[in-house]
């Protein structure tokens, strides 16, 4: 029974991003130094206290709208309760038009930039520009109207909601890939899933189907001919036992990782951790099988290390053959020997840790050894050195030739 897909909602669950918090806090050191500067204004108390109220209110509408819509609104072009941060921006525009009216000399045509900050980061790209642009030629003319001048300088509202605009861009883009990464994460599970039920019907369809003939077959025969019904109940326990062993196979297949697959999870990994992968891209399938799951594990291990406790910029991945024998070098830049005291209990925990010693005993098991150390000139070095049997080419995975 399939259940019911319940329809995504346009708004992450995730927490509002460090940076988007930054970027909207950041304007309001504005609003703060106006606050201390009206504070030392000489003015009517009455005034003063309107205009502490105007700018505390402008400042409360600005946050709120602006963290209500950090990132989630992932449709660019139909926010989600679009009324909402348009009726924050016009009562706003009201708090300025107050500003103004209350001290007409004292700049406050400039706080019109929390409007344009909050129509960039709450609307829609069309609709944010129209009302940048609609906000930014009201100021220019009003304070034309009331000084007599128009100040060039308010042209960088323009700029201005233009960077607001680029903020939000980038959140919408960040949300979008999230989901998508999640979507695709689902997909693989799922098709995994199919491919591990369909191999399970290939590998047991065959054999349960013969068990299921013969045991009928041998009901039949039992009461006549006992002799054949024995024949018939042997030959349905050595399907059995093949379909068995076929089962076994196939999950042990599925846990054994595989060099390639390993290497092109590790440049992902790598690079998805900000650290640059050097890791060959050309492999073949010149190795043998146990070989081949030692130094798949090995790559895993190592660098999940590296991308755990390295600090490491850059990694490098290096295969190389010698004779009969292959050898796998995990090198990267990170603490190493030269590192801190706490550098250097996160190498010691790296050498004594489950992992290290799981690899030693993977190694042992295909009479290959493993070296971890801190490498000579900083960083940290994982060696394997690994037989291999004569049936395998003098090629060796990766080589050009």
């Amino acid at each position: 029974m399939r259940m019911p897909v319940k329809p995504t909602s346009v708004r992450t669950n995730n927490p509002v991003p460090s940076w988007w918090l930054g970027f909207a806090l950041a304007w309001l050191l504005i609003v703060v130094i106006s606050m201390a500067l009206m504070i030392r204004e000489p003015m009517p108390a009455w005034r003063r206290g309107a205009i502490l109220t105007l700018l505390t209110l402008l400042a409360g509408l600005y946050l709120a709208s602006v963290l209500r819509s950090a990132p989630g609104d992932c449709d660019l072009a139909r926010p989600r309760q679009w009324y909402l941060p348009v009726a924050a921006l016009v009562a706003m525009i009201a708090c300025v038009a107050g500003l103004v009216a209350l001290a007409p000399s004292a700049g406050m045509w400039w706080m019109a930039m929390y409007v344009v900050v909050a129509a960039g980061l709450t609307l829609s790209p069309q609709v944010s520009a129209t009302v940048i642009s609609v906000v930014t030629l009201g100021v220019m003319v009003g304070g034309w109207a009331i000084s007599g001048h128009a100040d060039p300088r308010l042209m960088i509202f323009l700029a201005i909601g233009a960077a607001a605009l680029a903020v939000r861009h980038l959140a919408v883009t960040i949300a979008q890939l999230q989901s998508a990464r999640g979507a695709l994460a689902h997909r693989a599970v799922s098709e995994e899933r199919l491919r591990i039920a369909r191999d399970l019907h290939d590998l047991l369809g065959h054999s349960l189907s013969l068990v299921a003939i013969k045991s009928e077959l041998a009901g039949r025969l039992l009461p006549a001919a006992p002799a054949q019904a024995v024949r018939e109940i042997a030959d349905i326990e050595r399907a059995a036992r093949d379909a068995l062993r076929q089962v076994r196979m196939a999950v042990a297949g599925y846990r054994q990782p595989t060099l390639q697959r390993e290497l092109a999870a590790a440049r992902e990994l790598l690079e998805a951790a900000g650290i640059e992968p050097m890791i060959p891209t050309r492999l073949g399938d010149h190795l043998p099988a146990a070989v081949d799951s030692m130094l798949a594990w090995s790559v895993r291990e190592a660098v999940t290390n590296v991308i755990r406790h390295s600090r490491a910029s850059r990694c490098e991945v290096r295969l190389e053959r010698f004779g009969d024998r292959v050898r796998l070098l995990v090198v990267d830049d990170g603490i190493g020997a030269a590192a801190s005291g706490a550098g250097r209990r996160a190498v010691d925990g790296r050498r004594a840790c489950s992992g290290i010693a799981g690899l030693h005993e993977r190694a042992r098991a295909v009479e290959a050894t493993v070296d971890a150390r801190p490498g000579p000139a900083g960083g940290f070095v994982v060696l394997l050195d690994a037989p291999v049997h004569a049936d395998a080419t003098g090629r060796f995975p990766g080589d050009d030739a």
